[in-house]
């Protein structure tokens, strides 16, 4: 009835080298990847994004003598991160009040005010007409300005 199954290799010899090599490929792709390419953190992220808007307005208002109405309008800094979200993808809070003290705030992790660890607020306020104000830094990392 049924012709016996004849025992053999289960795929052809140029096929099992074709495996091999993309297999090879993808793990080489992978470690590539791990050993090459920088991550960072987004607290840390989100950190070196609020110090480089700060220095963006700087310039607008060294340039225009007002504050920008928004963050769009701000001029690039060639070779820094130009980006106006925090590290987490969400917009940087930009605001500021009448006497020219403006506020950045990205709400951390979770998005919404308050919070601990990588949820904390990281707020910096400053008076760019007078170079006023505090700079809150990223928790249990040094302020870039603190003596040591």
């Amino acid at each position: 009835m049924h012709e016996p199954l004849k025992e053999g290799p289960l795929l052809a010899p140029a096929t099992k080298t074709l495996v091999i090599v993309a297999i090879a490929l993808v793990v080489c792709l992978v470690l590539l990847f791990v050993l090459f390419v920088e991550w960072v953190p987004p607290v840390s992220s989100t950190h070196g994004t609020l110090w480089v808007l700060r220095q963006r307005i700087a310039l607008y208002v060294a340039e225009h003598d007002e504050l920008p109405a928004d963050l769009s309008r701000l001029p690039r800094i060639p070779k820094k991160g130009n980006e106006t979200v925090d590290g987490w993808g969400r917009e940087i809070i930009y605001s500021h009040d009448e006497s020219g003290m403006v506020t950045l705030c990205s709400y951390g992790a979770d998005g919404k005010e308050g919070g601990q660890n990588e949820d904390e607020d990281m707020i910096g306020t400053f008076n760019p007409f007078q170079d006023e104000g505090s700079w809150i830094s990223e928790p249990n990392l040094p302020h870039p300005r603190r003596q040591r």
